[in-house]
């Protein structure tokens, strides 16, 4: 009798333990941790000292939208040393001021535009003169008007900065306002869009001409002076400039992201903020 209801405490203990048992719950599955981001692929780019201002001023943005890609964005070095540095493999893309010559595409480069923007006049942020005309502009850089006075300004010598005669702000202000006539032997070179600005900004009674987008990106305290009316605003067909990016295209995948978002939406927006007129992806 005792042995018959010890069996049966047994045999009830062991239902009610497993009664209780986890056996019926499914084991967990560990979580599988997100796996760290891949080396950060560094995309290097010089070229044109109009556009890469603008591909600096724009690569947080990039970089953010983007996450992993990093833009380093060199001193200008001109378009063609741009597309010299690309050829070499010193670069992984050319900011250019202008679309690939025939000869380059026949080295395999190929540039895509993101947008155009506007040479303008610029003077010092004092200056009381607010625009002028093409034949005042014209004495200016010639020589043949050397103080503010002489058209309608204080009396303040006027210091004349230029750039380099195949640069194309020098060639777009001659096709559109004076033609082939010679600056004046007291105007100053400078070989940079940076240095052109930062000597009109400094200089009292100074004045040049640039891209007005890398004008927007530097932030440089300078005035824009319209010329005939034609300004930041309403700029004519000749003194248009085309931003681009030039690649070799055998690394297309590479600069792909880039591409892709400097013509997006969001890419378009960041470019229009700082005074590029973007143009849509084919």
């Amino acid at each position: 009798m005792i042995q018959s209801r010890l069996a049966r405490l047994i045999l009830g203990t062991t239902i009610l333990l497993a009664a209780c048992s986890p056996a019926n719950v499914a084991t967990p599955t560990p979580t599988t941790m997100p796996t760290e981001p891949a080396t950060a692929v560094t995309l290097t780019i010089s070229g044109s000292g109009s556009v890469s201002p603008i591909l600096a001023a724009l690569a947080d943005d990039f970089e953010a939208a983007y996450p992993g890609y990093v833009l380093d964005v060199l001193p200008g070095t001109g378009t063609g040393g741009g597309v010299t540095g690309v050829l070499e493999g010193v670069f992984d893309a050319a900011a250019m001021s202008r679309a690939a010559k025939d000869s380059e595409i026949e080295q395999g480069v190929e540039a895509v535009q993101f947008g155009v923007t506007s040479t303008v006049v610029i003077g010092h942020p004092d200056l009381s003169v607010t625009e002028l005309t093409r034949d005042q502009l014209t004495g200016i850089l010639t020589g043949a008007i050397i103080n503010w006075s002489e058209v309608g300004g204080d009396d303040l010598p006027i210091i004349v900065y230029v750039r380099e005669p195949d640069e194309g702000n020098t060639v777009a202000i001659r096709e559109t306002y004076i033609g082939d006539v010679e600056f004046a032997a007291s105007a100053v070179t400078m070989t940079s869009q940076t240095d052109m600005q930062n000597a009109v900004s400094d200089i009292e009674g100074a004045i040049g001409y640039a891209t007005w987008a890398t004008v927007a990106a530097n932030r440089a305290e300078v005035k824009a002076i319209p010329v005939d009316g034609i300004g930041t605003d309403n700029s004519s067909p000749s003194l248009t400039m085309y931003m681009g990016v030039g690649y070799l295209t055998d690394r297309l995948d590479d600069i792909q992201p880039l591409i892709s978002w400097l013509l997006s939406e969001q890419g378009r927006s960041a470019l229009a903020a700082i005074g590029v007129s973007p143009v849509s992806a084919e």
